[in-house]
């Protein structure tokens, strides 16, 4: 069983270090066993403000050395998705 609340410390600890102007809205998981039979756990993580694509490689690599040391996580993929780009409008596809 995941330790969500390790998780969820983790990555918060981690993306208000690195970004000021970050607030992590929510997070959420999902174990999954990709084709070849690796055993994944899928993180989305909800933010709002404006993460720095030059700080990510570097943030992401720390996430997933601490995330690593959580008994049954299995390798953790990282998804950031803008809470603005939730609340936007979806344009009818043609």
């Amino acid at each position: 069983m995941l330790d969500r609340q390790a998780i969820r410390k983790v990555i918060t600890e981690i993306l208000r270090a690195a970004f000021r102007d970050v607030r992590v809205e929510d997070i959420n998981f999902t174990e999954e066993m990709e084709e070849d039979g690796t055993e994944i756990t899928k993180i989305n993580v909800i933010f709002s403000g404006t993460l720095d694509p030059k700080k990510m490689p570097k943030v992401i690599a720390e996430m997933r050395h601490k995330l690593n040391a959580i008994p049954e996580v299995a390798f953790p993929v990282l998804s950031f998705i803008s809470q603005s780009d939730l609340e936007r409008p979806k344009r009818a596809s043609r």
